[in-house]
């Protein structure tokens, strides 16, 4: 049996209180977000669930800047990577998840209202 084994995690949740896109130094546009997560598809109250820190570049952070709105639901798929940071010389790494496609969920039936796929995922 042959299978393909890759690094993937999808999240259901809730989004934080801000969407930001920034323009790096060389051009490159970077999307950060929050999605709180929790296993079932219940009512969401304020900063319930855990917290996972998203992160998507150029065409996936200008899709995710335009579509995703802040307390909103959502399907995430992506990869984790890590990111390193220095503090008083002591090396921290923040977990984050780098999306690939996302779905809006409507509020009132709960249904899938909207893929949105990076340019490079399979079809």
């Amino acid at each position: 049996m042959s299978f393909r084994i890759r690094n993937q995690v999808q999240l259901v949740g809730r989004l934080g209180a801000s969407i930001r896109m920034n323009r790096l130094s060389d051009g490159t546009l970077v999307t950060n977000a929050e999605i709180y997560a929790d296993d079932a598809l219940n009512e969401f109250e304020d900063d319930c669930g855990r917290l996972f820190h998203l992160i998507g570049w150029n065409k996936m952070a200008q899709s995710m800047h335009h579509n995703l709105r802040a307390k909103g639901r959502v399907v995430i798929q992506g990869r984790l990577v890590n990111r390193p940071r220095t503090d008083n010389g002591v090396r921290y790494y923040r977990t984050e998840v780098c999306v690939s496609e996302f779905m809006l969920l409507r509020e009132a039936d709960r249904s899938i209202q909207e893929v949105c796929r990076s340019p490079n995922s399979p079809t």
